[in-house]
């Protein structure tokens, strides 16, 4: 997809938006970035580059979760 932007807040992705640029527009909260398609919300931005965040399941154990909750 062509005119993906990450709307990052404090380095974390909060919100992905569809924009063609055709028209002034800015988040209300935030700065919004160019991202590939497969960035999503909670991912980091740092230095101008996408990290996902870790898996929250580890599929070689069974799916069990990796986090306390």
């Amino acid at each position: 997809m062509d005119n993906v932007y990450a709307v990052v807040e404090d380095n974390i992705v909060t919100n992905i938006v569809m924009w063609d640029g055709a028209e002034e527009w800015e988040p209300e909260k935030g700065e919004a970035f160019p991202a590939p398609s497969n960035v999503g919300i909670g991912w980091s931005y740092v230095d101008g580059e996408y990290i996902a965040p870790p898996p929250l399941f580890d599929s070689q154990d069974g799916g069990e979760n990796k986090h306390d909750v």
